[in-house]
């Protein structure tokens, strides 16, 4: 009789310890693939569900895997308690142990295992710790002055207001950001730019503040502050601060007459 149907072989299985066995692996897919999905009867011998009869000639022929080594195979499957075996005279009725929870009916595409949904809620459990992490402002103060002496320190204890805020936004709006080497190579690109360690025309320089301005923030990390070569600032960034600055002082004027 043809076999018909088909059987569920769980992910997992690579996580088995005997996964790099062929041997193993063969044999023990063959068993779940042979065995009853219902209980039945074979030559008045009742077979349940997750049962098969066989004989070792009859595997060796089936797998064309040894009698020698289906009988290592089986001795590993059943110390395991992957399998239990019962044999007569005759034959011998191998069980998978755990064939009701492989084949379970349960329809996969509307319930998942068990272990994927707790591997899934752990999971969100994780991220939501990350992203509720408060963020290190000492530490990336302390790492922004390391990296980048040649702009303004920044005291810790003066770190407040609206650049902590900042700060604060910038690290909970990515998980990218909330680990110190993200900052570590943000300082690194920001030091790669001339223009903003103050070689630029007005020889103004960048701060820490300045840095976590949403749009300046983008600006760095899209290298528009560094050329291929990594030594100077573009023209047009050095015109659009020109252009800046010429705004604030005209605004300032404006303000000291009014």
């Amino acid at each position: 009789m043809k076999a018909c149907g088909w059987v569920k072989l769980h992910r997992k299985i690579t996580e088995w310890g005997w996964y790099q066995d062929s041997h193993m692996v063969h044999l023990f897919i063959h068993l779940i693939a042979s065995a009853n999905h219902k209980d039945g009867e074979w030559r008045g011998t009742e077979v349940k569900k997750g049962q098969l009869i066989c004989g070792l000639h009859s595997l060796s022929e089936t797998t064309g895997i040894t009698t020698r080594s289906l009988r290592t195979c089986l001795s590993r499957l059943e110390q395991g308690n992957e399998i239990t075996r019962k044999t007569t005279n005759k034959f011998t009725i191998i069980t998978v142990c755990k064939y009701e929870e492989y084949q379970s009916e349960t329809n996969d595409n509307k319930q998942e295992c068990k272990e994927c949904k707790n591997e899934k809620n752990e999971e969100k459990l994780k991220h939501s710790r990350v992203s509720s992490e408060p963020c290190p402002h000492l530490e990336i103060v302390k790492l922004y002055n390391e990296k980048l002496p040649q702009l303004p320190a920044v005291k810790p204890s003066l770190w407040n207001g609206t650049r902590k805020k900042h700060l604060q936004a910038r690290w909970m709006e990515d998980e990218e950001r909330q680990t110190l080497t993200w900052w570590e190579n943000l300082f690194d690109s920001v030091g790669k730019s001339p223009f903003l360690l103050g070689e630029g025309p007005k020889g103004w320089r960048a701060d820490l503040g300045w840095i976590v301005i949403p749009s300046n923030l983008v600006k760095i990390l899209e290298g528009k502050y560094t050329d291929q070569n990594g030594r100077r600032g573009t023209e047009d960034d050095e015109r659009e601060f020109e252009e800046r600055l010429a705004r604030l002082s005209k605004l300032r004027e404006d303000y000291q007459e009014a």
